[in-house]
Order: C-alpha cells, then structure tokens, then sequence
C-alpha cells in the first residue's frame, strides 16, 4: 500500500487497487492534503471509478437479451482489484479485465484501464473501455472524487458556507429531477441562468444529488469560503453531478459523467436504457477529465 502513490513534487497522488480510486491529492509545496479522507459520519469513500452504471438500477436489476442481471450500486470497479499496467515517477496505469464473477453481474468482457498523469499541478485522469467480447456492450461512465473544502464543524452539521462552484460565464442550465430518495430520474426542468451555484449542505437535503446536463460546460472551479480553488476540465461530458453528505463532512463531489442512473419507468433491457454508451467488439473508448490544485 505505502508504493501505490506517483509524485511530481509538485502533486503527490496515492491510489488503491481495490477499485482503482485516488485516496489522496498531496499539495507537496504547500504540505496540505486537498483530497477528502473518510469519516464515519459523512462518507467512507473519497472516490469512485464508476463503470458500467451510473449510480441506480431500480431494483438494482436489469435485463439483456431477456436474462436478468443484478449490480450494485455504481457498477463494478469498484468492488474489483486493478493491477498495475505500467508506473513511473509521474504516471500510473491500473488494468482490470471481466471475470467469471463480473460476468454473472454484466454479461460482457472488456478491459478497463484507469490513468493517473500528474503534469505541474494537475492530476490528469482517464478510463478507458475496452470491449473483447463479439458482441456491442452497453455501458455508463464517470468519475467521482470528492476534494476538501474549508468548513465549519459544529455538533449538528459541517457548514460549507461561502463555498461555490464558478462557470466560465453565465450559462441557462437544465436539470435532472429526480425521486423524493434522490435515486432515480423522473425528468428534467430549467435551472436557470447562472455562472455560480452556492454550495450549502442544506442544498443536499433538498436536492440529495444535483444533475445538471454539462454540454455547455467545459470546466468549473471549486472554490471554498478560504479562496482555495479546485479546477476540473474535460474535453467533453454529457452530465455534471455536485454532491456531499447532507449533514457532515468538509468536501464536495463534482462529478463528470457521460451519462445517468435509472430512469423512471425505463426498459429493464441494458440496450434501450436512455444516456448510455454502446461499444463495438474490439473497439475502445475513452473518458478523461482533469482536476488542478
């Protein structure tokens, strides 16, 4: 565990092949973590490769070619081992291929690959799909990893306070609705014109997860009530998610994804499920983002 890190000195980032995930973003010149690390009461997690499915499936089943299939929440890097491809000072390359128990869960081989680059102070991340079976796959993927923000800690709750998530410019936005449990899509409404959402945790218990459709937006910033700054770009995304823990723990998730969970009232069949990717034999897809400290 204490090798599984790469270092620019400039950005120290750890990870864990148990899932493939970041567990740290180090700040080397200013000796400051700027990752979120795990409490009891807000969040176990810091991170998730999400892949094949974006959060939900009702009922946590799906169909392909009549057959049912269950999965967890999230898919399935992250309850598997990655391996390390290739490792320098500077980049890491985790590899995880389908196996006798992925397939009794989702019934395609592929390889999947997730790559750390660190470049100055930017950790640069990708996950690539690679579909080895003779038939298209179907599939939903995105990022999740949750960075630090300066709070306030009180017996009743983490106030986030002050911080907020910055656009280039003002945008008219749209937004996912979503179940009264925050688990399922129900449609969609206007969000408004905005170029910056105020992030309370009051705005998680009210929206649990805010899903937003991302085409206009090329990159945000993260910036907290202390003028730190976190920013994310991506050549292209289809959703941005924004969550953290309705009540404690100081981090927010800004969440990249290409496409959603479970849609109220849609086909149980993988291949008619709406936003999802379909992958021909042999050929491999890419998802990249960045997040600069």
């Amino acid at each position: 565990m204490e090798n599984n890190f790469i270092s620019n000195g400039k950005i120290k980032l750890a990870y864990s092949l148990k899932g493939g995930w970041m567990t740290s973003i180090f700040d080397l010149e200013n000796n400051i973590e700027r990752q979120y690390q795990p409490r009891e009461d807000a969040w176990m997690g810091q991170d998730v490769v999400i892949f094949p499915f974006i959060a939900r499936l009702i009922d946590k089943t799906y169909t392909v070619n009549g057959k049912t299939y269950s999965m967890d929440n999230h898919g399935l890097c992250r309850y598997n081992n990655f391996e390390v491809k290739e490792k320098s000072s500077n980049r890491v390359v985790l590899s995880f291929d389908s196996n006798e128990e992925t397939l009794k869960q989702y019934p395609y081989e592929f390889n999947f690959e997730v790559i750390y680059t660190l470049e100055n102070r930017t950790v640069n991340i990708e996950y690539k799909v690679k579909n080895t079976c003779k038939t298209p796959m179907f599939f939903g993927i995105g990022g999740h990893p949750a960075l630090k923000v300066s709070a306030l800690e009180t017996k009743n709750e983490t106030i986030l306070d002050g911080t907020k998530v910055v656009f280039d410019e003002e945008l008219d936005l749209t937004q996912m609705t979503l179940t009264d449990d925050g688990s399922f899509i129900t449609g969609e409404k206007s969000f408004g014109k905005v170029k910056e959402i105020p992030i309370t945790k009051e705005l998680f218990r009210k929206e649990k997860t805010l899903m937003l459709k991302a085409e206009k937006i090329k990159r945000c910033i993260l910036i907290d009530k202390d003028g730190n700054e976190v920013h994310y770009s991506w050549p292209s995304i289809n959703y941005l998610a924004i969550w953290s823990h309705p009540h404690f723990g100081d981090y927010v998730c800004v969440e990249p994804w290409m496409s959603l969970p479970d849609f109220v009232g849609s086909s149980k069949e993988l291949s008619q499920k709406k936003t999802l990717i379909s992958l021909n034999p042999n050929e491999t897809y890419s998802f990249i983002y960045s997040i600069k400290i």
